[in-house]
């Protein structure tokens, strides 16, 4: 991850880009999970 000085733009939306292989469904979900889990903390 890299800190940004300024939000580019009016564009505040973030996106997550998975580069993978050989990922299952289910462990793909399960980090999407995790990462749901940190966003709430």
């Amino acid at each position: 991850p890299v800190q940004l000085k300024k939000w580019p733009k009016n564009d505040r939306q973030s996106r997550i880009v998975v580069i993978a292989r050989n990922i299952s469904k289910l462990q793909l979900q399960r980090s999407l999970d995790m990462l749901r889990i940190k966003a709430n903390d």
